[in-house]
């Protein structure tokens, strides 16, 4: 999302430089730090042998989650570039 952000221009600069996408990518950038701190956590409490089917579904969830919130955007986008595609040709 970052490259693709960085890629595309609206009114002569990139939509990263927008504040309501750079706090988009800021956001998404801290659930996926949440979700690897998670994940960490829960392997390295299986290593000591404790207990860790709480925080792992918890991971899951969070991942499960915003993964779904990501491919959503992602199927929004490349429909309108193909609606885009359409209306120009």
């Amino acid at each position: 999302a970052k490259e693709y952000s960085l890629q595309r221009t609206a009114f002569g600069k990139p939509i990263a430089k927008f504040q309501g996408v750079s706090f988009k990518l800021a956001n998404m950038s801290m659930y996926i730090d949440a979700m690897n701190l998670m994940l960490y956590d829960a392997a390295a409490l299986k290593a000591t042998g404790a207990r860790c089917s709480k925080l792992a579904a918890e991971a899951k969830l969070l991942a499960s989650t915003h993964a779904t919130q990501i491919s959503a955007s992602t199927r929004f986008r490349s429909w309108t570039a193909t609606a885009t595609a359409r209306n120009t040709t």
